[in-house]
């Protein structure tokens, strides 16, 4: 409002409405593109351009373009500075259009002294000299593809996807996320592994298989799924049953490879596999042992990759059976992957098989098939270790002379162990991890091929004599 318009009161001087206005402006100015500091007598301070002196006036124009006029008088002092975008001109012109490099670092500059209108003019010169700058690419949110620089947006349009870092094409990023071609689709490892073993043993046997996978085994069989997802919850079990009586540390067995269970339901069937797929391979390099497994209808082998071959036994017509068989063919399939260097003594090897067979069922067979045998169908009955059967088998081991002494046993060979002696190696192993844990790990740790009968010995903290009597006091207290 015009102080005109009000009588009585007294006009300012243009002057000092200019002064009014420039305090405004103090709020707001910035150093970043101001040349000249201008001081005034009352003690503000002004930022902007001299671009005009006469001997009454100064001009000043501000970075927001609009120019001011000051009296001399009331200007206390100019304090000259060089103007940034003079210096801006005098690099701009030093730079040759062609020299990408130069003006990339011209544009960095503009950027961090606030000249964003030419930063940006700087940064498509510095393409229009280098169109493969990857800086000004990168800056314009662009990334390289396949040779081209794109917009995130354009290369997803595209089919590319961004994993770990990297953009990939479709085939890339299904490989990079585990998937494999199959046939026309992509599907997962697992999915792969399956199928391919599905594909190739059903070529192989000419029948038609069930392929399941879990964490640590694989079920391939001509029976229902129901019985292959059964017998690898039994399996997984087991392997639980084993490491909480063996412990080993996660990193000895992050990379064991899957454990192979073939289930067949004929003695032909399983023989069929083992001349096909066995034999070539040299899973047996020994006549005999091949004449052995081939007409037990039952084999394990640990190397290079550990295999569970099982017939279903015509005699014990319900599934249980071969399960018990391969859950007993778990425990020593374990026991050799802990020490791949040693061979464990076949005592140890039984005894543990016996001992998850039993921790898994609640009963183990071998004293099934002692003399005075239980029928087939009892094998199977759930409380069979309370019957006066079982403990009438487990008290013959107390009978002075019906069961050689332990360090009998010990000395046995593979293979040369009876039933009777069996059933004794499962209740010493079940005694010595009752009442020495830890014993047998540490044997296993320190066993070597020569050494095994001794490290046993001073492991356990038993001799073969002690162990005997111990055992006597072990199945009375518990049996």
């Amino acid at each position: 409002m015009d102080d005109r318009s009000h009588p009585g009161r007294i006009p300012r001087p243009p002057w000092k409405r200019q002064l009014v206005a420039l305090a405004a402006w103090l709020a707001v100015t910035a150093s970043v593109g101001l040349a000249d500091i201008i001081h005034l007598r009352n003690g503000g301070r002004i930022e902007g351009r001299v671009i005009q002196e006469t001997p009454t006036h100064i001009h000043v124009r501000t970075r927001f373009g609009s120019v001011m006029r000051f009296a001399r008088d009331q200007v206390a002092r100019i304090e000259k500075t060089i103007d940034i975008r003079d210096e801006y001109e005098t690099r701009r012109a030093a730079i040759k259009p062609t020299d990408a490099a130069s003006l990339f670092e011209l544009h960095r500059w503009c950027k961090d002294n606030g000249l964003t209108h030419e930063a940006e003019t700087l940064l498509e010169e510095v393409l229009q000299a280098d169109p493969d700058h990857a800086g000004a690419h990168e800056l314009k949110g662009e990334v390289k593809i396949r040779g081209k620089w794109l917009r995130p947006a354009d290369a997803e349009a595209a089919g590319y996807r961004l994993h770990g870092g990297k953009w990939l094409d479709h085939d890339e990023y299904m490989r990079a996320t585990g998937h494999v071609p199959w046939g026309s689709q992509w599907i997962t490892e697992s999915e792969y592994d399956r199928l391919k073993v599905k594909t190739d043993m059903e070529a192989l046997l000419n029948m038609e298989l069930t392929v399941v996978n879990s964490a640590h085994f694989g079920v391939r069989t001509r029976f229902p799924p129901e019985h292959a997802e059964n017998l690898l919850r039994l399996a997984e079990q087991a392997y639980d049953a084993f490491l909480e009586a063996i412990p080993y540390p996660e990193d000895a067995i992050r990379n064991w490879a899957r454990i192979q269970i073939y289930l067949f339901g004929t003695l032909e069937e399983y023989q069929t596999f083992f001349d096909k797929y066995i034999w070539p391979r040299r899973y047996v390099t020994r006549e005999e042992h091949y004449v052995h497994y081939r007409e037990a209808g039952n084999c394990m082998f640990f190397f290079p990759h550990p295999i569970i071959a099982l017939r279903r036994s015509p005699a014990l017509p319900k599934f249980a059976d071969q399960a018990a068989l391969a859950v007993n063919n778990i425990g020593q399939v374990m026991l050799h992957r802990m020490r791949k260097e040693i061979y464990p003594p076949d005592w140890l090897q039984e005894g543990m098989g016996h001992f998850v067979e039993e921790k898994i069922f609640g009963h183990c067979r071998i004293f099934t098939i002692m003399p005075g045998q239980l029928s087939s169908q009892e094998l199977i009955v759930p409380d069979w270790r309370n019957s006066q059967d079982w403990r009438k088998r487990i008290n013959r081991l107390l009978v002075p002379g019906e069961v050689p002494s332990w360090k009998v046993i010990m000395k046995k060979p593979l293979g040369g162990i009876n039933t009777k002696e069996l059933a004794k190696v499962y209740a010493v192993i079940r005694m010595i991890l009752r009442k020495k844990p830890g014993a047998l790990r540490a044997f296993l740790d320190r066993a070597t091929k020569h050494s095994w009968e001794a490290v046993f010995e001073e492991a356990v903290g038993w001799t073969p004599e002690q162990i005997d009597q111990e055992l006597v006091a072990f199945i009375q207290e518990n049996y």
